[in-house]
Parts: C-alpha cells; sequence; structure tokens
C-alpha cells in the first residue's frame, strides 16, 4: 500500500479508545452515530492498516475516506452541491490569475 498523506489517526482521534492491537485495529466510537463523550460501548473499528472502519451497531463498513466525506457531510462541512469537493471552478485556479499552477 502506497504512503498516505492524509493522517488519519489525527482526524479520527476523537472517536478512538484503547490501544492498537497487532493487527492494526482500534476500537471506537462510530462518528455517525455515538457521541464518545455520552456514549459507554464503543460499537466501531478502525483499522489503521487497511483504512477501513466498520461499525457494528448497523451504520456498515467504509474505507477512511469515504467515512471522513460521510462525517463532514454530516456535520454540514462539506459542499454537497458539486459533484467532487476537490474540483474548483477554473476562474479560481492559480493559472486563471496568471500564476503557474
Amino acid at each position: 500500500m502506497s504512503a498516505d498523506p492524509v493522517d488519519w489517526k489525527d482526524r479520527f482521534s476523537e472517536f478512538v479508545t484503547g490501544s492498537i492491537n497487532s493487527d492494526g485495529e482500534q476500537k471506537g466510537y462510530c462518528p455517525l452515530h455515538e457521541d464518545p463523550a455520552t456514549s459507554k460501548t464503543p460499537s466501531a473499528s478502525f483499522n489503521w492498516k487497511s483504512h477501513l472502519f466498520f461499525c457494528f451497531g448497523g451504520c456498515r463498513g467504509y474505507d477512511f475516506k469515504t467515512l471522513w466525506k460521510v462525517v463532514l457531510e454530516d456535520r454540514g462541512d462539506l459542499d454537497t452541491s458539486r459533484p467532487d469537493n476537490n474540483v474548483r471552478d477554473i476562474g479560481t485556479a492559480k493559472s486563471a490569475a496568471g500564476k503557474p499552477s
């Protein structure tokens, strides 16, 4: 697996608990339905080696990138009006202002 520039452990740090086991898995709270401040039993697993998440409470499994997008959508922090949030309007690109991209 190639190096991932995203620090997933940092992004999901508020949801994990305990230590990482030898398989790279760590228990955690589901970011989609659990509040770590009030939930008493974590219902999810984060696998840091494979970048996969699974919620045993019914939310299902996701790769980290997809899970993060869903978390941002739930928080209202993701612009879902555009098909790909990473694509910018050409008028806002650096090259449009005469700057090299």
